[in-house]
C-alpha cells in the first residue's frame, strides 16, 4: 500500500489491485483453455445454449441437464495422418472435456433438444412452467 502523507487515493489503490488480480486470473485461466466455448441467451421461456466442438464426433457427445445446471461431456480425437511421425505443429490435442453451466432457471428436462451441425452443438431448453412468474391478483379491503 502506497501512504503519502501528503495524499492517499484509497479508491486508486483498489484499481490497481483489481488489474493485478485479473493479471493473475488472466496467467491462471486463459480463455483459450476453456473447451467448448459457449455462448448462451435467454428469453423469457428458452434458455439456448451454443458450444463449438469441431472435430467432435456426435456419437461422443453426453448432454445432461439436472435443475438449473447444463453439463456438456465428450471427447474430441486427433487422428496423426498415415506415414508421418513427427509433428511440425500441434496446437490441437485430443483430450476428453467436461464444461458445465448455471442457467438462469431450472428447465423441463425432458423436452431438452441437442443438435450438433458444421461443428456446433445448439441445447435448446425450455423454463420449467413451476419457475416462470404469475400475477397476484391485488385486492381492496
Amino acid at each position: 500500500m502506497m501512504l503519502n502523507s501528503a495524499w492517499w487515493d484509497p479508491m486508486a489503490e483498489l484499481a490497481r489491485f483489481q488489474r493485478e488480480m485479473n493479471r493473475l486470473m488472466d496467467a491462471f485461466c486463459q480463455s483459450s483453455d476453456l473447451f467448448p466455448r459457449v455462448n448462451a441467451w435467454a428469453d423469457d421461456n428458452t434458455v439456448v445454449v451454443r458450444a463449438e466442438v469441431p472435430g467432435v464426433d456426435p456419437a461422443s457427445l453426453k448432454v445432461s441437464v439436472a435443475s438449473d445446471v447444463l453439463t456438456l461431456e465428450g471427447e474430441r480425437s486427433e487422428a496423426t495422418p498415415p506415414n508421418l511421425r513427427e509433428a511440425h505443429r500441434q496446437e490441437r490435442a485430443a483430450r476428453t472435456f467436461s464444461r458445465s453451466l448455471r442457467l438462469p432457471w431450472e428447465v423441463e428436462e425432458g423436452q431438452v433438444k441437442a443438435v450438433q451441425k458444421n461443428g456446433v452443438l445448439t441445447v435448446t431448453l425450455p423454463r420449467r412452467e413451476s419457475t416462470k412468474p404469475r400475477p397476484i391478483a391485488v385486492t381492496a379491503e
